[in-house]
């Protein structure tokens, strides 16, 4: 519960397009807590990364962190699209 909770104020967050202090302590409670599965995280990864590209602020962070979730994956997974999307996007190739 206090997973999705902390999901679900990332989401908000971002929405808002909210200043690093906003943005980063949902970011950490969901770090701590751990994901609920991979598709969280690859999530989670994907929203720093674009959240980071627009507020152009710690963007070397979000990079890592989506790298890490992209290592995790199965090559042509869904997930790996939404990865490769997001990298995309955000002018990371």
């Amino acid at each position: 519960m206090r997973r999705r909770i902390a999901e679900e104020l990332l989401m908000g967050a971002y929405v808002r397009n909210a200043d690093w202090l906003q943005f980063s302590r949902p970011l950490a409670r969901i770090q701590m807590l751990g994901y609920s599965n991979l598709e969280r995280q690859v999530h989670v990864a994907c929203l720093f990364a674009r959240w980071s590209h627009r507020r152009r602020e710690h963007e070397e962070e979000a990079i890592t962190l989506l790298d890490r979730a992209a290592g995790l994956i199965a090559p042509g997974s869904e997930l790996e699209i939404a990865i490769q999307r997001t990298r995309s996007d955000i002018g990371n190739h």
